[in-house]
């Protein structure tokens, strides 16, 4: 209720100053000789009380003169100027309604400079428009002069930069009205209603210059603004120390587990056998993964960071790279398109593993195959993990989606672009590990069955319930940080545009205190969660070759020239074993027998 009697008082006072400003706009002139006037103390009209002089004079641009007259049509404005809508609205107000004047000095009263009108403009038309009103007449900037003109340069004068409202005005958010179908602009003709908002301006060490003019650079939908190089969101010690520091740290650590898993695949090749042979691969591809980021955050902490451009020209500005690749290929820019094809290639390529490790898995306990037919189709799953990435890959090189990671310092696809993150990186992801869970889900059911069916013979049992022990917790270390990954890309796809927005609008000139009140910044522990669950997904892969057959094989590798070699010890079996035909008593599989396992 209290809401509803704000908007109602807003919209008359719109009305009120729209009728004012059409029965005297034709009264402001400005002329080489103004009439006589006299310079009063204008700190009894409130909403001037907060400027920086004290004097106005009288008769003023609006042709009152008193204070009374001024001060009640000056405070028609006021649900306008307490929206925030701009920092210069209150300064031109007063500049109008109260001149500023020296009564020590020339007998000529100011107008405003028509740069802090337009400034004002800017922001606040679109307040009046909302309600289906116009600027009002009286503050038409064109009838003011400009500080660039020669032949009428007298307006009083004042930074843009820095004005601000004054502080004894009050910013209420909830005085601007709600968006309704008859005020609110479709957004960009899907029809869905969005409020409308003032105009932004690209911050002076956002603009692009020089040759990478016209490159497709946007920040905060604003075109030839960017990002700089510098970063932006956090401070300079998070953005150059903390995040290259923590990513290089996790990224190694990633290293030597994967390189662990791999080394132990490589020394004995017999154990490993479809189903699980997948995971060695799903390892290898978190390898190059963890070693692309490896020279993308030494590249970072040096301060040559693969993810911007060259210095641009004579400027010394360099940008966080957008829409590679570009007909202007640099060093930095193929190296940057390099690193985002090994990263984005075997991440996918990853996901894919995954899928295929559980429908082997699938097929070995729902199914019923054998070792030798699972693994016969190796053909075609090696095929199917490499093709679907690069046909991903050129997917995303055509559309020129490949961006820089500012943290990391490398390139990737969704970090300015919310296609590249929502098509290319959130919905295959989610496919993947979907699709990888469904399979899981049902191999684990197959498995309690036949859990159930030998429950009489206990070594049998026994061998099947370390199994599914053995599978679910794999499987819980694999989903369980892809989950929360997903979880947050799907939060920077819901935040990305505010983020930028509220930076934009929160920064410099463009202040507008009733959008930063509810301003929203992305966490910086949020990106350091998103680093450290990629690398988990790898580290977590190893869990799966960690028994005593695996150091007993390394220790036979590191004797080999000499020592006695260690016998191979009985492990977990695995879904290649499990369950046969029926009327196989045993539990390899159809024509086989139970094997060396993990």
């Amino acid at each position: 209720m209290e809401l509803s009697k704000k908007h109602c008082l807003f919209e008359l006072a719109l009305a009120t100053v729209a009728f004012l400003s059409i029965v005297q706009a034709q009264q402001i002139v400005l002329t080489e000789e103004p009439p006589t006037f006299q310079c009063v103390d204008i700190t009894s009209i409130d909403l001037c009380s907060g400027i920086n002089y004290t004097m106005g004079s009288f008769p003023n641009w609006r042709d009152q003169t008193s204070l009374s007259a001024a001060n009640q049509e000056i405070n028609t404005y006021e649900p306008v100027i307490r929206t925030g809508c701009s920092q210069t609205i209150v300064h031109l107000l007063c500049t109008i309604y109260a001149p500023f004047c020296d009564p020590t000095a020339s007998s000529e009263r100011l107008p405003p400079c028509r740069e802090i009108c337009q400034a004002a403009r800017d922001g606040c038309e679109p307040v009046f428009e909302r309600f289906n009103h116009k600027w009002p007449p009286a503050l038409d900037c064109e009838r003011y002069p400009s500080r660039a003109e020669t032949s009428f340069a007298f307006c009083y004068r004042e930074s843009i930069d820095e004005i601000r409202l004054p502080p004894n005005i009050i910013v209420d958010i909830t005085t601007m009205p709600p968006v309704t179908s008859a005020t609110a602009i479709p957004d960009n003709g899907t029809g869905t209603d969005r409020p409308i908002v003032p105009a932004l301006k690209c911050l002076a060490e956002q603009v692009v210059v020089g040759s990478l003019v016209n490159k497709s650079y946007s920040f905060g939908g604003i075109d030839n603004c960017a990002t700089p190089c510098d970063g932006i969101y956090f401070t300079d010690n998070k953005r150059y120390t903390v995040a290259p520091a923590f990513i290089l740290v996790a990224a190694i650590v990633c290293v030597l587990f994967t390189l662990f898993t791999v080394a132990t695949f490589l020394i004995d090749r017999h154990r490993f056998h479809y189903p699980e042979r997948p995971i060695i691969y799903l390892s290898f591809c978190y390898l190059i993964i963890s070693i692309s980021y490896i020279v993308g955050s030494i590249s970072k902490v040096t301060g040559l960071s693969f993810a911007c451009s060259d210095i641009n020209g004579n400027t010394e500005k360099s940008y966080v790279f957008q829409s590679l690749p570009n007909s202007d290929t640099t060093y930095k820019s193929a190296s940057c398109v390099i690193l985002f094809v090994l990263v984005y290639f075997f991440q996918m390529a990853s996901a894919i593993w995954w899928v295929i490790l559980t429908l082997t898995w699938f097929l070995a306990a729902a199914l019923k195959w054998g070792e030798e037919a699972v693994e016969k189709l190796w053909l075609l799953y090696h095929v199917i993990a490499w093709s679907v990435p690069a046909i991903q890959v050129i997917l995303v090189l055509a559309l020129r989606l490949v961006d820089g990671d500012q943290l990391a310092g490398l390139c990737y696809t969704g970090n300015t672009s919310s296609v590249g993150l929502g098509v290319f990186v959130f919905l295959p992801l989610t496919v993947y590990l979907i699709l990888g869970l469904v399979f899981l889900l049902i191999s684990f059911t197959s498995l309690v069955n036949i859990s159930r069916e030998v429950q009489n013979d206990r070594q049998k049992s026994r061998k099947i319930g370390r199994l599914i022990m053995r599978i679910g917790i794999y499987s819980l270390l694999y989903t369980i940080p892809n989950v929360i990954l997903l979880i947050l890309y799907l939060y920077e796809l819901a935040k990305s545009e505010d983020w930028e927005n509220s930076y934009v609008r929160c920064s410099g000139t463009n202040s507008q205190p009733a959008f930063c009140a509810t301003a929203e910044y992305p966490s910086f522990a949020g990106f350091l969660i998103r680093y450290i669950m990629l690398f988990t997904i790898g580290i977590c892969s190893t869990s799966w070759v960690l028994s005593s057959k695996t150091f007993a094989a390394w220790h036979r590798f590191f004797c080999s020239c000499g020592c006695n070699p260690v016998p191979e010890v009985n492990a977990v079996p695995n879904p290649r074993y499990i369950i046969s035909e029926k009327q196989q008593g045993d539990l390899s599989m159809p024509g086989m027998q139970p094997q060396t396992s993990v």
